[in-house]
């Protein structure tokens, strides 16, 4: 049988039922992706800021981003704190999951803007 390369082809994913695999998924799938490795190199370049080998630099990080907890010597009390800041906002974000964390950040800006647009009280 020869079908027509223009031919729209289904692809599906068995998650409790089959389920139809759509450019919205695959798009979220991405973005948390790309949002993970963003994380791991600004944590990597914060390590090397911060003086510290590339290879160290990011096995901190990837350990900072996956909430793993191990070390090689970077993390200690004697790090600069910029990099302790930047370690635990990393580690943060990574563990709320970004979405979860964006959506908060859009709530509390919607409501902000809600406020301030209000008019004030008239006796």
């Amino acid at each position: 049988m020869v079908l027509p390369e223009s031919r729209v082809r289904e692809q599906k994913y068995h998650h409790i039922r089959d389920i139809v695999l759509t450019d919205t998924t695959v798009k979220s799938a991405a973005l948390i992706v790309i949002l993970y490795v963003a994380t791991f190199a600004v944590g990597t370049l914060a390590g090397l800021l911060a003086g510290f080998p590339l290879s160290m630099a990011a096995f901190e990080s990837a350990s900072a981003t996956g909430n793993v907890g191990l070390s090689i010597g970077v993390t200690t009390a004697s790090m600069p704190d910029f990099l302790k800041v930047v370690y635990i906002g990393i580690m943060w974000l990574a563990r709320l999951e970004f979405l979860s964390v964006f959506a908060l950040i859009s709530y509390v800006i919607r409501k902000g803007s809600q406020v301030c647009k209000r008019k004030p009280y008239s006796l």
